[in-house]
């Protein structure tokens, strides 16, 4: 639609900018630039094209081109309220520099800081994005990726009182302000009886939450999944599958290969018939092998209406029974924005700390915003450039 605009009209600053940001969402931000120019030389004062000028010369390294063109932007008069986030930006690509030149970042670490910086300048950084409610630590599964297996907590079963607790402190969380809960952490959601009463509960008290639901599919009956499909908070249902392949899947996740296939076939023939309307997704945890594309290519032909995900093996911050970890990239941690609170009610570093070693507060003694921006972990999102700075990020690459 913008080319053909364009066609008639090469100087037309909407379509120009707007093709612009197009191109950068399609990781071609050297191809958006000369569009920038064109919406900048028509509207020399318009703050979007400026933004995304800037934002796309960062994106392609350019890092002295996107100064230049802050100089540039203040002399057409862009305001300062404009002005000020994309300074503050470049001031944190020249701190992340420091550790490691930007033109050494691989085109998605500059793409996933960049995240961060918007994060950064957002009202996520006084109240979570994500909140982790473990509220029983209970999984039928002992997959070889988790930290499941060498977990004190197995069996912990949060009180009612703790989790209305935590429900009042978010509470507090603006209403226009969305974010995601998801009722578990390293557990099964579906093993707690409960579970149907805290999304009652949730969808009456946090009209902005919204839930997502990880689960290895073998608890969910026709009934409860027709029980969820009442919900008009449920974004989506998760189901960790990671392999396709009978062998492969009973070693990795320890569960009975034909029962899974059975609750899939399940869930996707509701879905079909229009009673299930979130999104559902199954995952696996990739090891870089062709059974990545593999695993993808199946979930297509066998069940078309599911989405399938591949992401990269974590080590649980080196408790997930010898699983490998990739590099640990030169960059921040969008985690730095969520909460994870455990059975106990003490809350972990992130959702990679599946033991706890590494906790920030406990919500049975304190608020849970109280917690989130407590001195040191508020830090984290205000000030680092990278998680090499900081214990324990920097020895994790889950991204």
């Amino acid at each position: 639609m913008y080319r053909s605009v364009l066609s008639v009209h090469e100087k037309h600053p909407e379509a120009n900018c707007y093709y612009g940001l197009l191109a950068v969402d399609a990781g071609k931000p050297a191809q958006a630039l000369p569009f920038f120019r064109a919406a900048i030389e028509a509207r020399p004062r318009d703050e979007l094209s400026w933004t995304g000028y800037v934002g796309a010369l960062v994106d392609t390294r350019d890092l002295s081109g996107a100064r230049e063109s802050l100089q540039r932007a203040s002399l057409a008069g862009l305001s300062r309220e404009a002005l000020q986030p994309l300074e503050e930006m470049l001031d944190d690509f020249d701190r992340l520099d420091a550790f490691s030149p930007v033109e050494n970042l691989a085109a998605e670490d500059i793409s996933y800081h960049k995240n961060i910086l918007s994060l950064r300048r957002s009202e996520y950084i006084g109240f979570p994005m994500h909140v982790h409610l473990e509220t029983y630590a209970k999984c039928n599964a002992a997959c070889d990726f988790c930290s499941y297996p060498a977990l004190e907590r197995k069996g912990v079963r949060m009180s009612d009182g703790l989790i209305d607790k935590i429900i009042t402190d978010l509470c507090d969380i603006p209403r226009h302000l969305s974010f995601q809960l998801s009722p578990f952490k390293v557990s099964e959601p579906f093993l707690d009886s409960r579970l149907f009463d805290l999304l009652d509960d949730v969808e009456r008290r946090l009209p902005n939450a919204k839930i997502m639901l990880t689960s290895n599919s073998t608890p969910i009956t026709e009934k409860k999944l027709l029980d969820l499909s009442r919900y008009r908070n449920i974004d989506h249902l998760w189901i960790s599958f990671n392999d396709h392949r009978r062998e492969h899947y009973e070693k990795s996740m320890r569960l009975p290969y034909g029962r899974t296939i059975q609750r899939l076939d399940l869930i996707h023939r509701i879905k079909a018939s229009g009673a299930f309307k979130p999104r559902v997704v199954l995952s696996r945890v990739g090891n870089g092998s062709p059974a990545d594309g593999e695993f993808v290519a199946w979930v297509k032909g066998t069940y078309p209406l599911f989405d399938a995900f591949v992401f990269p093996r974590g080590d649980w911050l080196g408790r997930a029974g010898g699983a490998g970890s990739s590099m640990v990239p030169n960059v921040g941690c969008v985690r730095w924005f969520e909460l994870s609170i455990m059975a106990t009610g003490v809350v972990a570093h992130c959702c990679m700390d599946g033991l706890g070693e590494f906790a920030i507060g406990d919500v049975n003694s304190d608020h849970v915003l109280d917690v989130y921006n407590s001195q040191d972990f508020r830090r984290l999102r205000e000030a680092a450039a990278s998680r090499l700075e900081v214990s324990p990020c920097r020895s994790c690459g889950f991204k």
